[in-house]
């Protein structure tokens, strides 16, 4: 946010970027577009590609199939892996 000229203060950003993370950032001054993209219950496919240490294995993916709770609590909603 620190980087938009002046001119675009008033426009969010759709979704976030999290620390040592890297992607496009949509923004708007629309906050139904917004809602829309971010909401669950809208199912806007997104699609994310990690880099990971070591080896998924099967049983690690089944898990995050289902959904996973961060080590600070957040709930990660059931996804598909690939």
């Amino acid at each position: 946010m620190d980087l938009l000229p002046e001119n675009l203060k008033m426009l969010k950003p759709v979704g976030r970027l999290d620390y040592n993370s890297e992607g496009l950032l949509l923004f708007t001054n629309d906050g139904d577009v917004a809602q829309s993209v971010m909401r669950p219950a809208k199912q806007v496919v997104k699609t994310y590609s990690v880099k990971v240490e070591g080896e998924v294995t099967s049983k690690d993916a089944q898990e995050m199939e289902k959904g996973v709770e961060t080590i600070n609590g957040e709930k990660f909603l059931p996804c598909k892996v690939k």
